[in-house]
């Protein structure tokens, strides 16, 4: 049979060559389509490196010296430094509260993050790689969740030291007790201890990037920043009216002489208020990719249906001749396939070569699984193309079909 379509397909190559053109431009481009909004998916949905489920933003709010109720520090005695750590310490003690962190410009989804070179040296060889850069303190990795490749938490050394993502301490050729570098000014390059973190990305749109974390001691991190906000994880298993009280007695305790409570976000607010624009953009971007495979569907099953309509004479013909129905259905379809699957090699060769020159984050993987997707696609449209017109043409009387021949 597949001899016999061959022998067809090439007594009329004539009008078969543009439907094989249509077929190898449909095939590039519904895989282009399709890695598009695989690749959307595959970036909203892998690991972020971070977990921000039961984390929550608190805002403090520290009285102004030109405010109504602010006491002087010589009246209680106590620096504000001092006031914040007594006041993570009491938030430790709160029931329900699992880890505290203070942060400024190192939060998740915060858009406010710097950078900074990191070096690594090697005997005579130097190696340097600039990153995104975090200062924190040990409890950071608890309240987020960040671990090691091995799964457990990083940084809970509390001597200074230097936490990189897996991908930026490859870079740096540096391992879990090596030194790396932070350059401060000009020569001043200060050693670190390195500890080593899974990769993070900045957001669910973003790619992996290189991260450090610089981890200080939570002392020493309030005496040489002010923080912007206090990241707090919650018990898992704390109901919403358990978390209303917990909210109230971290009011109560927050109040010492002029830090109050203020008000508290949950990350996942946050991530949605960050994500929104990215979110609506790829949006609009996947449904303009839906929209082209809508066109596409209709055309290929549109030039099949065509085709199989102008048939109409030839399938009465070959009913007049003795074939059966289910013979000339699986001509058809067998003949389609055997099409796509010629043209199907030409098509790869295209794409294969688009893609190692403007795609090189395309693994093999990924284009072989595009290809048997859109080739199995395809198949489909051709069949639906081809199946009701066949069925509608075979309904024909063989007188009718030779008096039209």
């Amino acid at each position: 049979m597949i001899k016999n379509i061959l022998k067809q397909l090439w007594n009329q190559r004539r009008s078969n060559i543009w439907i094989a053109l249509e077929i190898a431009l449909v095939f590039v481009f519904l895989w282009f389509i399709l890695n598009f909004i695989f690749k959307q998916y595959e970036a909203f949905n892998r690991p972020m490196g971070f977990d921000i489920e039961d984390v929550y933003e608190v805002k403090i709010n520290n009285l102004p010296a030109s405010a109504a109720n602010y006491v002087k520090q010589e009246e209680f005695g106590t620096t504000s430094n001092e006031d914040l750590l007594t006041l993570l310490s009491r938030l430790r003690r709160v029931e329900g509260i699992e880890a505290v962190s203070p942060t400024s410009c190192s939060r998740p989804y915060s858009g406010c993050n710097g950078t900074r070179m990191f070096i690594s040296i090697h005997g005579t060889d130097t190696i340097a790689r600039g990153g995104m850069f975090r200062v924190v303190t040990p409890e950071y990795f608890d309240v987020f969740r960040i671990l090691t490749p091995q799964g457990i938490p990083a940084g809970h050394e509390n001597n200074i030291m230097l936490v990189l993502s897996k991908n930026l301490a490859d870079t740096l050729q540096v391992a879990r007790g090596d030194s790396a570098y932070l350059p401060f000014s000009g020569t001043d390059w200060r050693p670190f201890v390195v500890g080593v973190s899974t990769e993070m990305r900045y957001a669910e749109t973003w790619p992996d990037l290189d991260n450090g974390f610089l981890v200080l001691p939570e002392a020493t991190f309030v005496g040489e920043r002010w923080p912007d906000e206090i990241c707090v994880r919650l018990n898992h298993a704390l109901s919403e009216d358990q978390r209303t009280a917990l909210w109230e007695q971290v009011k109560r305790v927050c109040r010492i002489n002029n830090l109050s409570y203020f008000y508290n976000t949950p990350f996942e607010k946050m991530r949605e208020n960050y994500l929104r624009n990215a979110t609506d953009e790829v949006k609009a971007q996947c449904w303009y990719a839906v929209f082209l495979l809508i066109n596409i569907f209709l055309g290929v099953i549109g030039t099949f249906w065509f085709r199989t309509l102008h048939r109409r004479g030839e399938i009465g013909l070959r009913i007049a001749m003795g074939a059966t129905r289910t013979s000339i259905f699986s001509f058809l379809i067998g003949e389609g396939i055997l099409l796509l699957t010629v043209i199907t090699p030409v098509a790869i060769v295209i794409m294969f070569n688009i893609v190692h020159f403007l795609m090189e984050d395309t693994s093999i993987l990924t284009f072989i699984a595009g290809c048997v997707v859109t080739w199995v696609l395809i198949a489909v449209m051709m069949f639906l193309g081809i199946w009701y017109p066949a069925y509608q043409a075979m309904k024909i009387e063989p007188a009718e079909a030779l008096h039209d021949e």
